[in-house]
């Protein structure tokens, strides 16, 4: 996916999927053409990178309630 920002400039957000699995194993944001709040990023250099090992489900609630959660 594109993003247009008048911050960042033009970043591409790309995904990176196992096929075996479709499990989302990273995200990563690639600059395309910097904004004023990254000015010294290079075109296609990364500006964003975010990698899962695992995922999975549970039934146990979290120890520490989320910020906002509520119960119903």
């Amino acid at each position: 996916m594109t993003e247009h920002t008048s911050a960042y400039g033009t970043l591409d957000w790309q995904l990176l999927i196992r096929p075996s699995s479709d499990f989302v194993m990273a995200t990563r944001t690639v600059v395309v053409r910097p904004g004023p709040m990254n000015p010294q990023a290079t075109r296609g250099g990364t500006q964003y990178l975010q990698l899962w090992r695992t995922a999975g489900r549970t039934d146990t609630p979290p120890k520490h309630r989320l910020p906002g959660a509520t119960r119903h």
